[in-house]
């Protein structure tokens, strides 16, 4: 575009480039394009705005004068020549630039796909690991709790069977108490 700019701006007319040809650069083009129906740009891009011809006649016209011109015509010639080496090579500057710029956007747009990618790949990976991590505290405290409920039932069966043993003891105890014991007369 700043190439554009210094071509259109320069002082020599001569060198500056003709209102089709300014029209046919890419740059322009795609601009207008946004602007126009397709109809519209066909109708007003086909042809010249003063005499309607067709564009490609008119380019074949000036490639035949330019064959046609007597030497000193020749220089002048020379001088559009020139111009339209500019401006070609202009638009070869304006369509490598494009291209480059669509390549650059390209690999970032990729790039950005992968470093999305990669994100949300790193947050699965991380939302199981905190699964993980939760399921083994759940075992853990599960585990816990079934050894609470274990501790508890070895003591109550402990109890349980002090219980009985000290029931059993007493009994036995009783028991020959009462074998020891003299019987006791009584005196009527």
């Amino acid at each position: 575009m700043k190439t554009l700019v210094s071509i259109l701006l320069n002082r020599d007319a001569d060198s500056r480039p003709r209102v089709h040809e300014i029209l046919a650069m890419p740059i322009i083009k795609d601009r207008i394009k946004e602007f126009l129906t397709k109809t519209q740009h066909s109708v007003e891009f086909n042809h010249t705005i003063i005499h309607k011809k067709d564009l490609n006649q008119i380019y074949h016209e000036e490639n035949v004068k330019i064959l046609k011109l007597e030497p000193s015509e020749k220089r002048e010639s020379d001088k559009s020549d020139k111009s339209e080496n500019n401006l070609e090579l202009l638009h070869n500057e304006i369509e490598n630039g494009l291209k480059k710029q669509q390549e650059l956007q390209q690999q970032q747009l990729q790039q950005r796909s992968k470093d999305i990618l990669e994100k949300e790949k790193q947050e699965d990976e991380r939302k199981k690991e905190e699964i993980k991590r939760k399921d083994y505290e759940n075992k853990l405290l599960e585990n816990k709790q079934k050894n609470v409920i274990n501790n508890n039932n070895i003591y109550n069966n402990n109890n349980n069977v002090n219980e009985i043993v000290n029931s059993n003891k007493l009994r036995q105890d009783t028991r020959n108490n009462l074998k020891t014991e003299p019987k006791k007369e009584v005196n009527n």
